[in-house]
């Protein structure tokens, strides 16, 4: 371990103590996107699951498939929630002053790819959510007024 950084009174200078917080936040967020991933893996379980029951819906167990939309919703929000912040870092580093242009292109790159990813995500829980409003309201009996309206 590098020892030139630390002050004569054995503390660590500010700037490396905010570096630290920085790759300790990260290493958080890492594992949040992880379980999320876990999340993902397990809807598609479920999914597998109503799959081979819409193919034998006599099979055993059919009837107690949860419904995966909770799960999923949950994964989506775990998943925005540590990109958000992998954008800011992102935008934080653009705005940094840069000592060579090429800092300066590896910065605009990493910020443009962390926003492509976010509003990835962003359309991805849209879509999800459509697509489950549109199912609920599908399985809804129609009603029809019988006498129209004024």
């Amino acid at each position: 371990m590098q020892t030139d950084n630390i002050l004569p009174n054995g503390e660590l200078p500010c700037e490396l103590l905010e570096q630290l917080g920085v790759i300790e936040q990260s290493q958080w967020y890492i594992i949040v996107l992880a379980a999320a991933t876990l999340l993902s893996h397990c809807t598609t379980q479920l999914q597998k699951q109503q799959l081979l029951c819409s193919a034998l819906p006599q099979a055993s167990g059919c009837d107690e498939i949860t419904d995966p939309y909770p799960i999923q919703l949950t994964s989506s929000a775990m998943i925005i929630g540590a990109l958000i912040y992998f954008y800011q870092l992102s935008a934080q580093a653009l705005a940094a002053p840069k000592e060579t242009p090429l800092q300066c292109a590896s910065s605009w790159r990493g910020f443009l790819s962390n926003s492509l990813v976010l509003a990835a995500a962003l359309i991805r829980l849209y879509d999800l959510k459509e697509n489950h409003d549109a199912a609920a309201l599908s399985a809804q009996p129609i009603l029809t007024d019988p006498e129209p309206p004024l």
